[in-house]
């Protein structure tokens, strides 16, 4: 069982991945229980939440990544919760920006499904992330930052400047978000 419950852990309890992989046979031949992958499933929340930090950006974004994949709404308050507790002084611009670029792509993402985020969770998420992209505006990169993102972009532009328009979009797709009465 214990092998079984590493391929789990390892494609997120996802059988897409496992199968894209080619492991799903070697996975099925273990015939797990759909409640002992619930178990496995909460456990990886667990695991997730004690994890985040905010120096950890993969932390934060494999978390996001296992409440989207897992359609987990009911996670989605203790993540931005956890999120604005773990986020302090030292927290860099690039952590802030990306902090909110995944709660918002949860509230994208999450309002698609049938089983999908209430108002309440929408409002909260979106001024939660407003109020990190606050702090990311304020924020000057520590001079020997390097954004792994950087060789991507527009060599036109400095990091800085690459994170700042990178705050304005998202702002601005904020503004954009109506939410139903």
């Amino acid at each position: 069982m214990k092998q079984a419950k590493d391929i789990f852990f390892k494609y997120i309890g996802s059988n897409f991945h496992m199968t894209r992989d080619g492991i799903i046979s070697t996975y099925k031949k273990f015939s797990v229980s759909k409640d002992q992958e619930q178990k496995w499933i909460n456990e990886m929340f667990e695991n997730g939440f004690l994890k985040v930090s905010s120096e950890d950006l993969h932390s934060v974004t494999s978390l996001g990544y296992l409440i989207e994949h897992h359609n987990k709404i009911d996670y989605f308050n203790r993540f931005i919760e956890k999120i604005e507790r773990k986020i302090d002084r030292n927290t860099n611009k690039y952590n802030l920006l990306r902090f909110a670029e995944t709660i918002f792509s949860l509230i994208e993402n999450l309002t698609r499904f049938e089983n999908k985020l209430n108002k309440d969770q929408i409002i909260n998420g979106i001024y939660t992330t407003s109020r990190i992209l606050k702090k990311a505006k304020e924020k000057a990169l520590p001079p020997d930052f390097k954004n792994p993102d950087f060789e991507l972009i527009d060599s036109n532009l400095t990091q800085e400047q690459y994170l700042n328009r990178k705050i304005s979009e998202l702002e601005y797709k904020i503004r954009l978000v109506k939410i139903l009465e």
